[in-house]
């Protein structure tokens, strides 16, 4: 008798979510169905609180039909033509074929990896024509229930005609259907996955038409087309694999597998034909994109690696292509697979494609802090991707999933294979169409092992082991390129990295007696000094009164007032800091020594100076009381006979260290050209007489050539290496320069370097400003968008919250906390309305009586709290700006907003004052005032005395007023004793005609 095999419903979750090799891999799978779709875009978002998994696509969706007959049968492939029964794939007009990927019919399945329950929403639409929306609820629960079939499961499933969307109400009859199943099925049931069912039933509250209004894109409603997958609660560990551990290098298990989803890295890849997004959604404020922007790999960082290898291995496994090491010549390079045997082989030709980066920065070519976030990367997503017509197969290029034994070779010896899973990232391109025998797994974790994989994995191990041996060894065929240019970047960085350390040490030291210059300054330490030193020099003379022998007493005066001037030449010395020589300095740190420099001037002329007049006077009148004839012309001649000394003793240790200097330098140049000539004549003299040893009766000619060669090679090597030793001491020599310019002044080889290196720390500041600014102007910009979004929703709540609260009297007291809380916020929002508009557009005159109210509405309460005063002269209000909004309330707002964070520190009359003189906007406060160090380094980017400052204020407000095309203001800072407040000025720069006037 014939049987058929029957169906259980567990059949379904063996193939679903037992299959399924994780979460990854299932959002991977719906990611391809999407493809499958012809969805140009695919979007997920995961809500944290909310344990709520959405999943979005455009594609072109499913009928009635095609859903009850396609999606919820089993085994069904897209693939199938006319002649199984299943119409072929719609292809939307307008675009190419897609090679279908969702093949197995596993996609749906996989739905229950995620979470246990799924409601669907799939809208269709062929040749312009919008069909009807169709809803589904699942409880994946169902199919766990031991003894029944897939017939005893009913599904609910509704149709909307005439672009009605499903709401609550309908969500929860889909519902109502789904526990009546479950009641006929009780007695099937266990009772742990009964009370499992029906609690997730009870608490599914998804409203559709609700959670549609989350994002503004992709919608069902209308004309929107595609499916859409709402999944809660999803399953506990899916935060785990959203989140990185400690251990995970900052990449999360989530990331690993959807990262690259199509190459997108290669220079020239295949445009995506599907955009991916996932954003996870930790709260309501924040929210977390984890695939998009840069995480993954892009054209230009594969392009700035340190070598490139591509190529195609054909039908026999044989490779043929180029590598470039470093940054020369592409090398044509052949592979043999031997163990082809002239058959072709069963996984077919495919392509490859990948980069490599040196594992340190000496050896590479990028810039340390570049190499530096290169590693970062690589550690995180390095590895060689698989990709089956443009799309990525799992799970390869995951570093832990080492399918080549990469890895495993390296630990056996780094230096002997070279490559590592960690160091290099690129693409091996196969297609269905070519490959076809190269079968992913059910589950998906990676292709079956059949022939066609064993010989694409022996063919790519082979060309590994064959391409490190050939490229990537000092003893390599072609493994000079590597040797030579890697022995070259390891001497440039061993003499950058001494430099670096001689320039850090002089700069820290520099930085350190700048810094207690000026606290000792700042303390009137110099003067307390000079007052000690006559204080003692006074009780000296006091003892000296008393000495009763004249010719002695003048002795001692004599002693003393030589000590006197030693003494305070060294207090003098003591704040004297040379600019170190050869080192080129931050801009910072450069106006710091300008400051320096003027404030020493300052401190020479108003301290010292006068210092060394009191001394001679009070040695004078000490002289004239005493009665005691000192002769001037001798004290002169004393003191002048002392600082002569003391020069030409400094002068002398100065003459002995340059003339030992230049004593080392001459003998190392000696001994170097005298090696060199040495080893040169050695080594022909060696050759000639070799030469003369070879008996050239039975050598054939090409014999003779041959030996001839090696013997003018090692030759060669010789005088090339010795060569390049002496050119670059000649170069070293001539670039010392001994002779001074007109003014005195020598300049060699440390003023360029100085020059040099000042030069490029400008650029790189700059370059860092730059970006940094525009990463600011991008945050802004959706900060800006976000709030506008959250504040018109929270009104809009408001409005709909009133008549609850009139008609609820314990709710009234809650709703007014809350509306008055939300109208002080929306003021604020009221307020920054003249930051919105943007930089180009139309010029306002601008009231000084509306910048004061603006003002005060905007600091009021924190001016209130703080004890502080604004007060406005009637210049002031009557005054006018012309020019942008956008520039100039900034500028003020800043301004006040400084003003305010140091005048609530000090314990006098806190008071800030708007004054217009002469044009001038001028803006003063009674605060602690600007530091003398600070006053030329204000207005630098970075440059901040607040605790956490960004530094940023008072930069881009003096840039943005300066830079306006039409109305330019410079912002400087007034001049205020110290202690007394500081005082900013805003001054209008009226531009020359063409006549001058």
């Amino acid at each position: 008798m014939l049987k058929t095999f029957k169906a259980s419903a567990r059949t379904l979750d063996m193939l679903g979510r037992q299959q399924i090799a994780g979460r990854p891999t299932a959002i991977s799978e719906l990611f391809k169905n999407a493809h499958d779709a012809y969805a140009e875009n695919v979007e997920v978002d995961c809500y944290q609180q909310d344990r709520l998994f959405v999943l979005r696509d455009n594609g072109y969706g499913m009928t009635y039909d095609e859903f009850v007959d396609r999606w919820l049968t089993i085994g069904t492939q897209s693939r199938l033509n006319e002649s199984t029964g299943v119409e072929s794939p719609y292809i939307p007009t307008g675009m190419d074929p897609r090679p279908i990927l969702g093949e197995k019919g596993i996609g749906r399945l996989a739905i229950a990896a995620i979470g246990p329950q799924v409601l669907v929403l799939t809208r269709a639409k062929r040749k312009n024509k919008v069909h009807s929306l169709v809803a589904c609820y699942i409880h994946w629960g169902f199919f766990e229930i031991p003894g029944i079939s897939l017939d005893d499961v009913q599904i609910s499933v509704l149709e909307f005609k005439d672009k009605k969307f499903p709401k609550k109400a309908d969500v929860e009859s889909m519902l109502g259907e789904s526990l009546e199943n479950l009641e006929r099925l009780k007695e099937h049931t266990p009772e742990d996955i009964y009370r499992k069912i029906s609690t997730d039933i009870e608490q599914f509250r998804i409203d559709p038409s609700e959670i549609d209004m989350w994002q503004d894109h992709l919608s069902l409603q209308d004309h929107g087309c595609g499916t859409h997958f709402f999944i809660s609660p999803t399953q506990e560990e899916l935060e785990d694999e959203l989140i990185p551990g400690p251990a995970d290098a900052g990449i999360s298990e989530m990331q690993k597998a959807l990262l690259g989803f199509s190459n997108t890295m290669t220079p020239g890849h295949e445009r995506d034909r599907i955009s991916i997004s996932f954003r996870y959604h930790q709260s309501d404020e924040f929210c977390e994109e984890l695939i998009g922007g840069s995480e993954f790999f892009s054209p230009e960082e594969f392009e700035r690696a340190d070598h490139h290898i591509v190529g195609s291995f054909d039908e026999y496994g044989q490779f043929c292509g180029t590598v470039t090491v470093y940054d020369t010549t592409p090398d044509n390079h052949v592979v043999p697979w031997l163990e082809a045997g002239g058959q072709h082989t069963a996984c077919g030709p495919f392509k490859i494609n990948f980069a490599v980066v040196q594992g340190h920065y000496r050896d590479s070519l990028l810039e340390p802090q570049e190499h530096s976030l290169m590693i970062r990367k690589l550690d995180r997503i390095g590895g060689i991707y698989i990709y089956n017509d443009n799309i990525r197969v799992l799970p390869y290029g995951d570093a832990d999933y080492d399918f080549l034994e990469i890895e495993k070779r390296r630990t056996l010896g780094a230096g002997y294979y070279f490559f590592s899973y960690r160091r290099m990232f690129g693409v091996i391109e196969l297609s269905r169409k070519i490959n076809p025998d190269l079968h992913e797994k059910a589950g998906r974790e990676g292709f079956r092992e059949n022939t066609a994989y064993k010989q694409f994995r022996s063919i790519l191990e082979n060309f590994f082991l064959r391409t490190a041996a050939d490229f990537f060894r000092e003893t390599g065929a072609k493994g000079e390129p590597w040797a030579d240019k890697k022995a070259e970047l390891n001497v440039k960085e061993e003499a950058i990295r001494r430099r670096e350390i001689l320039v850090s040490v002089k700069k820290q030291r520099l930085t350190k007696e700048l810094g207690e210059f000026f606290r000792r300054l700042e303390e009137d330490v110099p003067q307390s000094e000079i007052e000690v030193l006559m204080d003692d020099i006074s009780d000296k003379f006091e003892r000296i009164k008393r000495e009763n022998n004249l010719e002695r007493m003048a002795d001692i005066i004599f002693a003393v007032e030589t000590e006197a001037h030693e003494r305070l030449r060294m207090i003098e010395a003591s704040y004297r800091i040379a600019k170190p020589k050869g080192v080129g300095l931050f801009k910072n740190q450069l106006k710091e020594y300008r400051a320096y420099s003027e404030e020493f001037e300052e401190l020479r002329a108003g301290t010292f100076s006068p210092a060394r007049e009191r001394l001679e006077l009070t040695i004078g009148e000490l002289a004239h009381k005493a009665e005691v004839q000192l002769d001037i012309r001798k004290r002169m001649t004393a003191l002048m006979q002392e600082e002569a000394e003391r020069k030409k003793k400094e002068f002398q240790r100065e003459h002995k260290e340059t003339r030992n200097a230049s004593q080392q330098l001459q003998e190392g140049v000696i001994n170097l050209t005298r090696e060199s000539l040495s080893e040169v004549s050695e080594t022909i003299d060696s050759v000639l007489s070799e030469f003369q040893r070879i008996d050239f009766n039975d050598a054939d000619e090409s014999a003779f050539v041959n030996r001839r060669n090696e013997l003018e090679q090692s030759i060669l090597e010789v005088f090339e290496l010795r060569r390049e030793q002496l050119e670059n001491v000649r170069s070293q020599l001539e670039a010392v320069s001994v002779i001074p310019d007109a003014e005195g002044r020598i300049i060699g080889i440390n003023e360029t370097a100085e020059a040099l290196e000042e030069d490029l720390i400008a650029l790189q500041e700059k370059d860092y400003a730059d970006i940094e600014l525009i990463q600011i102007g991008n945050a802004i910009s959706i900060v800006q968008h976000e709030f506008n979004q959250t504040v018109q929703g929270m009104r809009n709540s408001l409005k709909e919250l009133t008549s609850w609260a009139n008609a609820n009297r314990e709710l009234k007291p809650l709703y007014t906390n809350l509306r008055n809380n939300f109208d002080h916020l929306d003021g604020y929002l009221k307020l920054l309305t003249p930051f919105q508009r943007r930089q180009m557009g139309r010029p306002s005159e601008i009231k000084g009586t509306e910048l004061v109210k603006y003002l005060k509405d905007l600091f009021s309460e924190r001016m209130r709290r703080h004890e502080i005063i604004l007060n406005t002269e009637q210049a002031f209000g009557s005054a006018k700006l012309t020019g942008r909004l956008s520039t100039i309330y900034p500028a003020f707002v800043n301004l006040i907003d400084n003003a305010i964070y140091w005048l609530k520190e000090v314990d006098r009359k806190r008071r800030i004052l708007l004054d217009h003189q002469d044009g001038d906007f001028i803006i003063s406060d009674t605060g602690p005032g600007v530091r003398r160090q600070s006053r030329d380094l204000i207005f630098d980017r970075g440059y901040s005395l607040k605790p956490g400052g960004l530094g940023l204020g008072l930069y881009i407000s003096r840039r943005a007023l300066l830079n306006d095309p039409q109305y330019k203001y410079e912002l400087l800072l007034g001049e205020s004793a110290e202690g007394e407040g500081a005082k900013f000025i805003i001054r209008p720069l009226i531009e020359e005609n063409e006549d001058g006037e």
